[in-house]
């Protein structure tokens, strides 16, 4: 008779695959933000030092463009020409500054609010396996069972889609085999749901 878990206890398997997968996820979300935090900063930095080299340059530019042009008739009038061009130009690029930086924190707010969110789902289902398994309950089980295949199959998804577009990256690859140990985990809940259903006759109806 096949076993998941080479004949350990299922129920025992149970709880320490409830604790495993809070501990996990904690690191593997938190990984994800703090990687992806960084290079939203750094990307940032790249922004705003290059907004303010091309700032630098056009002020260069009307200079030089001053003392050459001084002598002419025109000095003046083509002065106010170019400094009216300049504060266009300048007023573009601060409010494509300010369009980024608004955009870099909506990002980072709603990465957080996603992360909390997701770590507040998983601990739901730490503590919905540990009284399942406490418990012995079926109905607790099978909810914990088909939550986490969900969540799996949205994950897999993304996986699949982020390979297939070569979107993947290092830390994609790192957490790649989590999805096979969500598989597994799936294989030995199942297994324990079973059990259950054979040892007491039925499926025990939650509280």
């Amino acid at each position: 008779m096949f076993h998941p878990l080479f004949g350990y206890s299922l129920q025992k398997g149970a709880k320490i695959i409830a604790i495993a997968d809070l501990v996990i996820v904690f690191l593997s979300t938190t990984l994800r933000f703090v990687v992806y935090d960084v290079q939203e900063f750094q990307e940032y930095e790249i922004e705003t030092e290059y907004i303010t080299t091309n700032e630098t340059a056009a002020d260069s530019q009307f200079n030089g463009t001053e003392i050459a042009t001084h002598d002419s008739a025109a000095a003046a009038n083509l002065t106010a020409h170019i400094l009216e061009i300049l504060k266009q130009s300048n007023k573009a690029v601060e409010e494509q500054h300010e369009h980024y930086l608004a955009l870099t924190i909506a990002t980072l707010v709603i990465t957080g609010v996603i992360y909390i969110l997701y770590m507040c789902l998983e601990v739901w289902l730490c503590r919905l396996l540990m009284r399942a398994s406490n418990n012995r309950d079926g109905s607790a089980c099978k909810t914990w069972f088909w939550v986490r295949l969900c969540v799996t199959m949205v994950i897999l998804m993304f996986s699949i889609v982020g390979i297939a577009t070569l979107k993947h990256d290092w830390v994609d690859w790192v957490l790649e085999p989590l999805n096979l140990y969500r598989i597994y985990e799936l294989i030995v809940i199942n297994e324990f749901k079973r059990e259950i259903a054979a040892t007491s006759g039925r499926v025990k109806l939650r509280a």
